[in-house]
């Protein structure tokens, strides 16, 4: 089973969503096939250690069909069987914790057999818990949408005798306004993320409607719509050049609505803000160390250092810290940060991280040999990393005095960045 699409699915589930596999697929309902049921059992002897030679295709068939010889396309539809009852799993138990989409599906039901009075009851529950518990993302909005949209075509369905009591009114739109919420944010939301790569990155972009869009948006209120807000006020941060009033805005966005925002929009949020100081200080040359290292508290203080526990923390941030940290004199901060967090780093990027950042602080500290001895082991195919490690080593044969070495050093740190064909040319200008 070992590089089977079925042990790549399996490796990615948690212990916990592993037993409840194990439910789904003794459930006569969801699962007829007995030697499914044989396949889990022996699997779960060795889970999480999918590639457990026990788990080999022979030794499966020899488990489910002990009295056969082996016949590799039996295994192989056997494994492709299993495959496709997790992958059922995977779409049964995403709409079980998903309240949006257990209830789309439950409303829609309702709504096509016609059950009125069940249909109503939640309706009324699902709009007063979202105003009560979600945050008002692009999820949020669609849903509202959907909500709407099943409430016209249950309304449509269901004969109400007109009389003199009803008292026409205005058509209501919170279809459509949800909608266009959703829309918003879901275009601004990969139109920015595109913008941050032009100019790092040798590419050119062609956002079709991105004009309309801001213009729409300067007019419209947003202060009660933190997401789109903040998409807003990213996007022409980019636009303008790195104008610090946007940066302010973003940041007021993060502090004042933190506990209203999705934890994927508070890491985004932070992300921006600190590519700001890093971008404000290669075009402008202003010191942005205090205000980058109060943010970085910030990240450390509510854990949005990373995307979640389980992400590592980018080795760009991770060195951005240091350097913040550095700069303003707290050496010993910049130690404790790296000894508290680098195990936080992918492990095959731990020791270039460390070694690394430690070069960095040994710099600050005069110690131009320990910091040469940290470069040397410091080894990475990354370009950005190659660029940081040559601007540091730069740095330290200036300043020690090695004048042939940092010679022959910036020929061919020139010669690097001009026939490198990945980085911006902004990038290459400001190195």
């Amino acid at each position: 089973m070992k590089n089977s699409k079925l042990a790549s699915l399996l490796s990615k589930l948690s212990q916990k969503e592993f037993k409840e596999f194990g439910k789904f697929v003794k459930s006569p309902y969801f699962n007829s096939n007995s030697n499914v049921v044989k396949l889990y059992d022996l699997i779960a002897k060795y889970f999480p250690n999918i590639e457990h030679p026990k788990l080999a295709k022979e030794n499966i068939y020899l488990h489910i069909y002990p009295d056969e010889k082996y016949k590799d396309s039996t295994a192989r539809g056997l494994i492709s069987a299993a495959l496709k009852i997790t992958e059922e799993f995977l779409v049964a138990n995403h709409i079980k914790v998903n309240n949006y989409k257990y209830k789309e599906v439950l409303l829609t039901e309702l709504c096509e057999r016609r059950i009125f009075d069940l249909f109503n009851i939640h309706f009324k529950e699902s709009k007063n818990e979202m105003e009560r518990t979600a945050k008002k993302d692009e999820d949020y909005f669609f849903f509202r949408y959907r909500l709407e949209i099943l409430f016209s075509s249950i309304e449509s369905k269901a004969y109400t005798p007109l009389t003199q009591k009803d008292i026409p009114g205005d058509i209501q739109t919170h279809d459509t306004e949800n909608l266009i919420n959703f829309f918003l944010i879901s275009i601004l939301k990969r139109y920015t993320y595109l913008q941050t790569k032009v100019g790092s990155l040798n590419v050119s972009l062609n956002l079709n409607f991105f004009d309309e869009i801001m213009d729409y948006l300067k007019k419209t209120d947003l202060e009660n719509i933190p997401i789109l807000n903040y998409y807003y006020n990213r996007a022409m941060l980019y636009l303008s050049g790195m104008e610090e009033k946007y940066f302010l805005s973003l940041r007021k966005i993060l502090y004042k609505n933190f506990d209203d925002i999705d934890r994927y929009e508070q890491y985004n949020i932070f992300t921006n803000l600190q590519n700001y100081c890093v971008r404000r200080y290669k075009i402008t040359g202003e010191n942005t160390a205090e205000v980058q290292y109060d943010l970085y508290k910030f990240g450390m203080k509510k854990n949005i250092l990373t995307f979640d526990e389980f992400e590592p923390i980018s080795t760009i941030l991770f060195a951005n810290i240091v350097s913040a940290a550095t700069s303003l004199g707290k050496i010993n901060e910049a130690k404790e940060f790296i000894n508290n967090y680098k195990d936080r780093v992918a492990p095959e990027r731990k020791d270039t991280a460390v070694n690394f950042n430690m070069a960095k602080i040994y710099f600050k500290e005069k110690e131009y040999d320990k910091s040469l001895t940290s470069l040397s082991v410091v080894h990475s195919q990354d370009v950005f990393d190659k660029i940081s490690v040559k601007n540091l080593y730069a740095m330290v044969y200036y300043d020690a005095g090695y004048i042939e070495e940092l010679v022959l050093l910036l020929e061919t740190y020139r010669s690097f960045l001009n026939k490198n064909i990945i980085i911006g040319q902004r990038l290459k200008e400001s190195n």
